[in-house]
């Protein structure tokens, strides 16, 4: 009897004890808030876009204000001042978790703190992921401005390259025209050799017959003279012969025509001998000899020869000349090509480096793959109060 008296006390406590903890429990949440603060201290863009998230998400009343107490809040949750920055070192080598302060009302219920801590969370990852993203997205399109750029570089190469082969057949055609040049200045040369022979043997005559004239003493009005009077005679002369009855014989007719050519050349003279006066520069009056013109001739042959020694001395030096255009010639087809080459593999060097870029990015080291994967995972650190 006792023994069923014992329990039914147990029973009947135990009943007491749930119904005034159900009814504490009950009590305490209806007087514990439910609402939800967030305090935007992010000095960057990405704290307004948080909260504008959260409160377009419906999942529960957000409150954004510029401070609030747990008095009035389930609980506050605090975006820091660095919220933006610390996202952003997320694309970085040194990614830095971005700390949110909660602080909860002491009756709040623990599974509506953690809801809207989750969310906040959520939120903040992702816009660490559009972070990342847009990083990559940027450098993507920095890379296929390069690989574009190196592609019109390549172009631009190519075109020099074409042009090269262009002027190495300009080269050649060069080539060839140094060598006829050398062989022109050979045959110059010679041909030079030769006139200078024969003025020199011209230039010894003359100053020998003008010796032989000098012993005369014949002076140009002399000659004149002589002109004058054979004319005047040849003038008397071919007339009668030309008269006689046999003048059509072939040997008078032979004789007659001779004549009259010594008649010209008589009637001529004083003519051709101011015409060589000109010629020699020299200055001549009736008693200039004509030792003295052929003496004067002689000089202006010298002087030609020595003219035409010059000559032959630069035209001597045109093989050396040549050469040594060639050779520099040459010197530059080997420089154009060695550089166009050089650039043509820098080019392709660079067109698959960039190939290579565009394929990897972003490329990082395990260490910081896995750092910044980590931060991705947990972006937040939370710190409740």
């Amino acid at each position: 009897m006792f023994g069923k008296r014992t329990r039914w006390v147990l029973i009947v406590l135990l009943l007491v004890a749930a119904v005034t903890a159900g009814t504490f429990s009950v009590l305490r949440l209806r007087s514990a808030p439910t609402a939800v603060a967030l305090v935007n201290s992010d000095s960057g863009p990405l704290g307004a876009r948080i909260a504008k998230d959260l409160q377009d998400s419906g999942t529960r009343h957000w409150e954004v204000v510029d401070s609030a107490s747990t008095a009035d809040y389930a609980a506050v949750v605090t975006l820091p001042a660095d919220l933006t920055a610390d996202i952003t070192s997320l694309a970085t080598d040194k990614p830095t978790k971005a700390q949110v302060t909660v602080a909860t009302h002491r009756r709040a219920d623990p599974n509506l703190v953690n809801d809207a801590v989750n969310e906040v969370t959520k939120k903040i990852s992702a816009a660490g992921l559009d972070t990342v993203f847009a990083a990559m997205n940027t450098a993507r399109g920095q890379v296929s401005q390069v690989a574009m750029t190196s592609q019109l570089l390549s172009a631009g190469v190519q075109a020099a390259a074409d042009g090269a082969g262009q002027f190495t057949g300009g080269a050649d055609q060069m080539m060839d025209f140094l060598n006829q040049a050398k062989a022109g200045a050979g045959q110059l040369t010679s041909g030079i050799d030769s006139l200078n022979s024969t003025l020199s043997a011209a230039t010894t005559q003359a100053n020998s017959l003008a010796t032989a004239l000098d012993s005369t003493g014949v002076t140009l009005g002399q000659v004149s003279q002589a002109a004058n009077g054979l004319s005047s005679g040849l003038n008397t002369v071919v007339p009668m012969l030309q008269g006689l009855p046999f003048a059509g014989d072939p040997q008078l007719a032979s004789i007659i025509t001779q004549l009259q050519g010594l008649q010209n050349i008589a009637t001529q003279a004083d003519t051709q001998l101011s015409g060589f006066a000109n010629l020699t520069g020299t200055t001549v009056t009736p008693d200039t000899q004509v030792g003295q013109l052929l003496r004067d001739a002689a000089a202006k042959l010298g002087d030609a020869s020595g003219q035409l020694n010059q000559g032959a001395s630069l035209a001597k030096s045109i093989p050396q000349i040549a050469d040594q255009a060639g050779t520099q010639l040459q010197q530059a087809i080997q420089l154009v090509t060695q550089g166009l080459g050089q650039m043509q593999a820098i080019t392709r060097t660079l067109g698959n480096q960039t190939t290579q870029a565009l394929n990897a990015l972003p490329q990082r080291g395990v260490a910081q793959q896995t750092t910044i994967s980590a931060a991705l995972t947990d972006p937040v650190d939370i710190v409740r109060t």
